[in-house]
Parts: C-alpha cells; structure tokens; sequence
C-alpha cells in the first residue's frame, strides 16, 4: 500500500484531525531531540493519618481496572491518542493506578482522570531510581473543558490521599510545569510543600536533569537515565 493510501485509509478511520497529528508526530519528536526544556515545581506532601476519602452526590470517585480502559481511551482520545486502550492497559498492567471520576447522573461518564505511580520518570529522576514503598508520583490530572468549575480537581487529590495512605504510602509527590499556575495553587491550597524546581532538558538527543531544592540558589545535577 503506497503512502496515499495510508493517509486516506487513516483519515478515513480516525478523521482529519487525527491524520494531522500523525503527519506532525516526527516532527514533534525532531524537535524534542534537537532541543527541549521543561521545568517542574516539585510538590510533596505527607498523607500520614489521611482522612477517609468524602463522599459526593454528583460524583463518583473509584479506581479505574480493566473494563474502563475503552472508556477511559473514548472520553480521552485527545489525550492519549489513536492507541489510547492499548496505553491504559499497559500502565494498569505495570502496576500503574488510574483514579477517575465517574458522574453520577448515568454512571458512565469520566469526568476526570489522575494517576499513581511508582515508575514516574520525574521522580525516579529526582529520588535517583531509589523509589521506596513510602513514596509514590500523583500526576497527570485532567479534567474536559466541559466539567471545569466544580471543583473536581482538588475534590479528586483529597480522595487520593487516603486511598494511597491505605497502601502505605507516606508521601505523594507532585511535578507541575512551572506555566500551570492554576495548578500551583491548587496544591498549596490542599497542603503541599513546594520541594524546588526540577529541569528536564535535552540538546542533540543527549538529556540532562537537574534540580534546585527550595532554599538553595545553585543547581544540582541528576543521574538523567529516568528523565
């Protein structure tokens, strides 16, 4: 089958918005290796003696198995792509936890989605690999344009507290880009301590990792084979 065909059988399944992001994916990724930056601000918080999870009469908040993949990969396309199944169940299968947020009115729908993880790049870079029982990432929170406003964020964060204190965990860690302002004060309004600012980079394929720790002024590097 010649590239032509190709582009219309994928437009024809996945439409055109799909068929342009496949054709900009190398482009993305060229860019990404020639040069790239991100900075994060490290948040983390003790959850020791975490209050049980609240109850909500509009929302349902559980964590997410198997049968809600297709779900979560339909509600989600944008998110996670053409193979967005395939990626939820591949994280769940690692051992990756998915919470979601399931509105009442039919059950059905998923309002919002967050994770929790142990394998997380950015704090496997920032704990140097040596992730313990006791510590665990919370990330990749997202709520659609067209549940915003009812607070469904920071109602799903303190439903994640007691349900990772429950498995032992001692402390949630954070990493919001440091853009997402919004975000930032979110989670200092829930409680969280801002650890610093962690710097993921890559120049010419090569990536680099640092870190600055709330109070110093200088730079440390970090092993960059998580990043």
């Amino acid at each position: 089958m010649g590239m032509a065909a190709k582009a219309i059988a994928y437009y024809r399944r996945h439409g055109l918005g799909g068929l342009l992001r496949r054709c900009v994916r190398p482009l993305r990724r060229l860019r990404r290796w020639v040069w790239r930056r991100q900075r994060y601000v490290i948040a983390v918080k003790s959850i020791r003696g975490a209050e049980p999870p609240a109850e909500h009469a509009d929302v349902t908040f559980r964590e997410a198995t198997h049968e809600d993949a297709g779900q979560i990969a339909e509600q989600f396309a944008e998110h996670f792509g053409p193979d967005g199944q395939a990626l939820v169940v591949e994280a769940l299968d690692a051992g990756d936890r998915a919470i979601i947020g399931v509105s009442a009115e039919d059950g059905r729908t998923i309002v919002c989605i967050s994770w929790l993880s142990r394998r997380d790049a950015l704090l496997r870079t920032l704990l140097g690999g040596q992730i313990g029982a006791e510590d665990i990432c919370h990330r990749r929170l997202f709520v659609p344009a067209e549940f915003r406003r009812r607070h469904l964020a920071a109602r799903e964060v303190q439903f994640v507290e007691p349900l990772a204190g429950h498995s032992g965990v001692e402390r949630i860690w954070g990493f919001i880009e440091t853009a997402n302002e919004a975000s930032q004060k979110l989670m200092e309004r829930l409680g969280y301590d801002v650890h610093g600012l962690l710097e993921i980079s890559c120049f010419l394929g090569r990536r680099r990792a640092r870190v600055r720790r709330q109070g110093q002024k200088t730079w440390q590097r970090l092993d960059a084979r998580y990043a």
